[in-house]
């Protein structure tokens, strides 16, 4: 790849970092997937302008790097535990100053997201284990994080904003002021975290792990708790408007999400390049594609928000899900003919044009929890419901 500059500073700016970061193993020539604009080359989990170097877990600047053990400055290099020098405090190692990390009353403007640094998802074998690290200030935002470890992380300050932590793990971790605004967090595991003034409006939480966790001061407006565990949970001081507190649970059981939690999830943001989607507990008898009455109830609430003027133009895609009991090729089939039971009870009986609609079976291939347990296995047995655009 070649690539030409009209100003030479920025050329030669481009070269040296560009340089380090083949040096560090944070782009591959072969696997990079590069995207070259005058400002900036973004390839998979790194970015490179001319005056920083972004990518899990490290931050290079003019002033030095930054890694979750070392910070390197001219004036000395800091270890965990040991140091050579005095390492000043800059703005590039603390929280970004641009993005509030205290809770704000809601005003009458919508909530808005700021836009990604990444602009591109990381693979899963990329991602690895942040177990223990020092990561307080990193950049994590528009990032494929699914399955991560961050448990006993110090994650003070981190920006996740939009990034997809689908069951990751963050037991233990330490996510005070920490910017999760728009991630996708479904089943994700943050069970004793401490969650102080951490900014979640419009995240997605369904079916998430928060027991014992501090939310104390933390935005969770227009946060999708559908089916959450919120046991013993320090709401001292909470923003919750809008985060449909009916749908919390508190025992193992699962409950109806309302049209409104639908909707508020069918026009957020794209989550790390996916489109708009919610995990809706639409029961089936053992072995059956019939509805239920359980599930009955749940499928009027899903005729309710598609029918709604935000939604009455979209396309969605309905996707249904099963736990591992059975094979296979046979949870395929039974998940598709449970979601075909879905698009034919929505137009049947609630008018919803089936034109707009469209049904795929994804099997057991998608758990968004453990199948070890029956709690695991009765969230994994799911309708997903997938923005596909407009029909205009």
């Amino acid at each position: 790849m070649t690539l030409e500059f009209k100003n030479p500073r920025k050329a030669l700016g481009y070269g040296i970092l560009a340089l380090m970061a083949f040096s560090l193993n944070l782009i591959s020539p072969v696997q990079a997937q590069t995207v070259v604009t005058p400002d900036r080359i973004e390839a998979p989990g790194v970015l490179i302008t001319n005056d920083r170097i972004e990518a899990p877990g490290v931050l290079i600047t003019k002033d030095g790097i930054r890694t979750p053990n070392m910070v390197v400055t001219p004036n000395g290099i800091e270890t965990k535990g040991s140091a050579t020098g005095p390492v000043p405090e800059t703005a590039n190692s603390a929280p970004n100053p641009s993005v509030s990390r205290t809770a704000q009353p809601m005003g009458k403007e919508p909530l808005s997201y700021p836009p990604q640094s990444v602009s591109q998802q990381l693979s899963p074998v990329n991602v690895g284990s942040y177990t223990n690290s020092e990561l307080s200030g990193m950049n994590f935002s528009g990032q494929y994080l699914v399955e991560a470890s961050f448990v006993n992380a110090t994650l003070d300050g981190a920006s996740f904003v939009g990034s997809n932590l689908s069951r990751a793990r963050f037991t233990n971790a330490d996510l005070r002021g920490a910017d999760l605004r728009g991630a996708r967090l479904v089943g994700a595991v943050l069970s004793n975290a401490n969650l102080s003034q951490a900014l979640l409006a419009g995240a997605d939480l369904t079916g998430a792990d928060l027991t014992n966790a501090d939310l104390s001061g933390a935005d969770l407006r227009q946060a999708i708790l559908v089916n959450a565990r919120l046991n013993n949970v320090n709401l001292k001081g909470a923003l919750l408007e809008g985060s449909n507190r009916q749908s919390w649970r508190s025992e193992d059981t699962k409950v109806v999400a309302d049209s409104t939690t639908i909707v508020t999830a069918l026009t957020r943001p794209p989550v790390a390049g996916a489109p708009a989607r919610i995990d809706l507990s639409v029961n089936f008898d053992f072995n059956s594609d019939r509805l239920n009455v359980d599930s009955r109830r749940q499928v009027a609430e899903m005729a309710k928000a598609l029918l709604d003027p935000k939604l009455a133009s979209m396309k969605i895609l309905i996707e249904g899900h099963t736990d591992d009991v059975g094979s296979d090729a046979y949870n395929l089939g039974l998940s598709k003919r449970r979601a075909h039971s879905v698009l034919y009870e929505l137009a049947r009986a609630y008018g919803v044009d089936p034109e707009r609609l469209s049904v795929d079976g994804k099997g057991e291939s998608e758990p968004v929890a453990s199948n070890a347990s029956e709690y695991g296995r009765a969230m994994n047995r799911r309708v997903s419901l997938v923005v596909l655009g407009s029909v205009r």
